[in-house]
């Protein structure tokens, strides 16, 4: 039986993809130079190993992009940050009746808190775990271990929710009962798979 759902952001919980959209649109980026930066650098400030301010200044000046650091960030953060209002809704339903929901995401530590305070995501969920915290992102097995092991459950009991395939894959490999969703599926049919409803 499922006793806690865990949620991706990206994807899920949150629509992104429109501020590499913009970049593209508006500075003229092809995909292989903002792979530049998401591959490398962005994948040690999503581990903790580096600070992102500190590694997307460089790229700023060869994207030309109109503005620094911090106006960077904020305008990152600020377009990337449409909810889903169904799973929102869904969430809270499911707490209030005593069924925990929490987030697993990948994320260095500047979206991290904007997500948790900035967004109100810290009062929407039980808790957030991140990669940028635990020191381990998916799909590796241990970001799934570890956040099982934090919350004390049986990993067959935890339903994962995200929306790539290579992510669920892997929590089912971890040992979780996991679904792939997307951004405006139907919710009510993946939980219906589970018995959830009838918490509901």
């Amino acid at each position: 039986m499922i006793e806690a759902l865990v949620f991706d952001v990206d994807g899920v919980v949150v629509r992104s993809g429109a501020f590499g959209q913009r970049l593209r649109r508006e500075l003229g980026l092809r995909s292989s130079e903002l792979d530049a930066f998401w591959r490398g650098p962005f994948d040690r400030c999503s581990l903790g190993l580096s600070d992102l301010k500190k590694e997307v200044e460089p790229f700023l000046e060869r994207w030309r992009y109109p503005g620094n650091v911090e106006s960077c960030l904020q305008d990152w953060f600020e377009a990337d940050s449409t909810v889903n209002a169904e799973v929102l809704d869904e969430v809270g339903r499911l707490r209030r009746r005593g069924v925990p929901c929490h987030i697993a995401s990948t994320q260095e530590q500047y979206r991290a808190a904007y997500l948790e305070s900035t967004m109100g995501l810290a009062a929407r969920f039980d808790r957030l775990f991140f990669s940028c915290r635990l020191g381990v992102k998916k799909p590796q097995l241990e970001f799934y271990r570890r956040i099982a092991s934090e919350l004390g459950s049986p990993p067959a009991a935890l339903l994962f929710i995200d929306d790539q395939q290579a992510n669920v894959d892997a929590a089912r490999t971890a040992g979780w009962s996991a679904e792939r969703y997307a951004f405006g599926d139907d919710l009510p049919s993946l939980f219906a798979r589970y018995e959830i409803a009838s918490f509901l």
